[in-house]
């Protein structure tokens, strides 16, 4: 996919599940036999074992549904999110997907391309690829250690950004900003600027511009384990 700037959205899975109870990739799930083991591509975000991708956003966040028909997008809006056209992908890609965005059970991976995807150029196979290789870079990193090191515990945004340049160079944390709901840190918000999937996360955040903090911090959530 082309240069440009981005914002990628990595969910905290059990913190959104605390808020969306019903949803169908909130549906209670086996733990895994040995937790934290097998390749970045096994370890399962619904686990707690890492970030979930949400999404990849071209920026501005107001470029959304770029030639995309009336009626695809008013599905899309109104939540008629597997009436949307199927998405051509490999199985690998696909198998991915399907671990490392939970959201796919509610068909999220066709929302996300309609309304973010149809504004690059890439196709969606190599789009989806490019998140999920940065994805996996943050899930490989210190400072998605830094999370599980803290489940039950409150990580404040300064921490959190921490993490971030020791991870991926100094400059990297101010690219990172929270999203909050109930006193759960639900999100991290990564501003990249370049080409995802070709260059490196540190990378990506260092070339980016300052993101806004957005919420001091919050509590990492555990799956199926209420804090509130």
């Amino acid at each position: 996919m082309a240069s440009g700037d981005f914002v990628l959205a990595a969910t905290w899975h059990p913190a959104f599940c605390e808020i969306q109870t019903k949803k169908p990739e909130c549906a209670p799930t086996p733990k895994p036999a040995n937790p934290g083991t097998g390749t970045a591509q096994e370890r399962s975000p619904a686990q707690g074992q890492g970030f979930a991708l949400h999404g990849l956003w071209p920026q501005p966040r107001e470029r959304a549904f770029c030639q995309v028909p009336a009626g695809e997008r008013a599905h899309a809006e109104e939540g008629r999110w597997s009436r949307l056209p199927a998405l051509e992908l490999s199985a690998d890609t696909r198998q991915r997907l399907t671990v490392l965005m939970p959201g796919v059970a509610s068909h999220l991976d066709r929302y996300q391309w309609s309304k973010h995807g149809s504004c690059q150029d890439a196709a969606p196979e190599d789009y989806f690829r490019a998140a999920l290789d940065v994805l996996e870079q943050l899930n490989a990193s210190a400072v998605t250690g830094l999370f599980a090191a803290h489940v039950g515990e409150r990580l404040e945004i300064g921490d959190i950004r921490a993490a971030f340049d020791g991870a991926f160079g100094p400059g990297a944390g101010k690219r990172v900003g929270l999203s909050c709901r109930e006193d759960l840190i639900v999100e991290l918000r990564l501003g990249l600027r370049g080409q995802p999937g070709a260059a490196s996360l540190g990378d990506l955040l260092r070339a980016a511009p300052v993101q806004a903090l957005g919420c001091e911090g919050g509590y990492v959530d555990a799956p199926g384990r209420a804090l509130r």
